[in-house]
């Protein structure tokens, strides 16, 4: 199948082809979008909205995926299943605690990163400049 659409996404391209089906079991009618980004890999979004080009149900999903990332980490590191609590109320701080605490580690582990980041270029230029010195 060739692509008929090719853009730039966070600095790789990605290439779609997009048809629009109705199935007798869906009500409405739904845009398919093959998805390849560089390196073969694909995906298949799809979605009920049929105006959305197919660079925006693209960016939905990988927005959605992020989302799914978050819940995930939310339920494993941060206690998010295991609350326990019985009101609606205690529920909703207990949600709002661990998106701190999840924000909280994010931009930690951003600064670590990067932090290490800085480190191993500094380390590396001062390799470069030893044994260019001769020593």
């Amino acid at each position: 199948m060739g692509f008929s659409e090719e853009v730039i996404i966070r600095d790789r391209t990605a290439r779609f082809h997009q048809r629009v089906v109705h199935f007798k079991s869906v009500r409405v009618p739904l845009k398919i979008v093959m998805a390849e980004l560089d390196g073969g890999r694909r995906t298949t979004p799809i979605s009920s909205d049929t105006e959305l080009s197919s660079e925006d149900i693209f960016l939905y999903y990988l927005h959605r995926w992020s989302i799914e990332s978050y819940f995930k980490t939310a339920k494993q590191h941060f206690s998010l299943a295991k609350a326990g609590l019985s009101t609606e109320d205690g529920q909703k701080h207990w949600i709002i605690l661990i998106v701190l605490a999840y924000l909280i580690f994010n931009d930690l582990h951003r600064f670590i990163l990067e932090k290490t980041k800085l480190k191993d270029m500094m380390c590396s230029k001062h390799h470069r400049g030893i044994s260019s010195s001769g020593l």
